[in-house]
């Protein structure tokens, strides 16, 4: 596994090494951690992963500007929505991987919904 490319918004993390040589070797021990060829082992454990997703549950995704996953938890989302699952997708622009940590209207806002969306699911309302 080698990155060739940073996701948009890696930069805003700070103090991160934005030298693909160096960000190369801060993820040399994880190489191990490679997805095998045969993925199904984990389908359950990384359901991002799996080949069929038709069989999980309605899923709130929450994607930001700012995220170096943002790209990854947009693919997961439409690949979701691809397979039929109930999928709610927030697309938060200016806000960056751990934003909700800060008290604030927009982290008090989307958590609102993620609690709605629970109640929805489980017929609380």
């Amino acid at each position: 596994m080698k990155v060739k490319k940073l996701q948009p918004g890696y930069e805003i993390l700070g103090n991160l090494p934005t030298d693909m040589n160096e960000v190369n070797k801060i993820i040399e021990p994880f190489k191990h951690c490679d997805v095998p060829d045969d993925i199904e082992i984990y389908d359950k454990k990384v359901p991002a992963l799996a080949r069929d997703l038709s069989d999980l549950p309605p899923t709130f995704v929450v994607t930001l500007e700012y995220d170096p996953l943002r790209t990854e938890g947009m693919e997961y989302a439409r690949r979701l929505m691809e397979f039929s699952v109930p999928t709610e997708l927030y697309s938060l622009p200016r806000v960056c991987h751990g934003f909700d940590m800060v008290p604030a209207p927009l982290t008090l806002w989307i958590r609102e919904g993620m609690y709605n969306s629970l109640r929805r699911e489980f017929n609380i309302i």
